[in-house]
């Protein structure tokens, strides 16, 4: 299987792009800065959920499983 985007697949991602691009254009710099932080959040988050899912792995590796 190959990891190249179909049509659909580019379509659909140039469709989510647009509407993202239409939000920030209607957004008031307020909404703005909150949507901002809290992407930051989120990103925070889920690279907190990375460490720990990466120390997770190590400690079952080094105790042998799976």
């Amino acid at each position: 299987m190959s990891d190249t985007p179909t049509a659909t697949d580019r379509i659909d991602t140039a469709e989510r792009q647009a509407e993202d691009v239409q939000r920030q254009q209607d957004q008031t710099p307020d909404e703005a800065a909150q949507e901002s932080v809290e992407k930051e959040d989120i990103e925070e988050e889920e690279q907190a959920d990375v460490d720990r899912l990466e120390e997770i792995d190590a400690a079952l590796t080094e105790n042998g499983g799976p």
